[in-house]
């Protein structure tokens, strides 16, 4: 499935899940819903050209580029800086990124991202990410016995 399908489909059964719970309309259920639909997307950071990577590559390196600005000042030095850093960066993910569709999208990557965040930041996050996770693979199953989604 592609990105777009997979952060409608994610959107559509968090909803239907909050639904469930009865949970009304509050500030905290838009942002489970919004975790949760986003989380969605972290299963494919083992594509080098999915949606997330995308976000991930200029996310770093406008974190790389930032942190060489004020280490160099506003200099060519810091942005030769920032590039060489943020293909370092991409080279050493490149070696170590796993094959699709193994590691990352399994129960294991699941509920070990879902406890170290529940220690780290608690049961909302931690409850919402593990539901966009776990919608991935739903979804991804479905797509693959269907055909439909792609």
């Amino acid at each position: 499935m592609n990105y777009k399908m997979h952060l409608g489909t994610t959107f559509f059964l968090a909803l239907a899940f909050l639904a469930w719970l009865k949970a009304g309309i509050s500030l905290e259920t838009v942002a489970w819903l919004a975790i949760a639909t986003f989380s969605a997307l972290l299963p494919d950071v083992d594509h080098k050209d999915s949606f997330i990577i995308s976000l991930a590559k200029s996310a770093v390196f406008i974190l790389v580029l930032a942190l060489s600005f004020k280490y160099f000042g506003f200099t060519g030095q810091a942005i030769v800086v920032a590039v060489g850093g943020s293909l370092a960066l991409w080279l050493i993910y490149s070696a170590f990124k796993p094959a699709h569709r193994t590691i990352t999208h399994s129960l294991l990557f699941a509920v070990i991202l879902a406890l170290l965040l529940y220690l780290y930041v608690g049961w909302f996050i931690a409850s919402a990410v593990l539901f966009g996770v776990l919608a991935h693979r739903v979804e991804d199953f479905f797509y693959d016995i269907t055909g439909i989604g792609g």
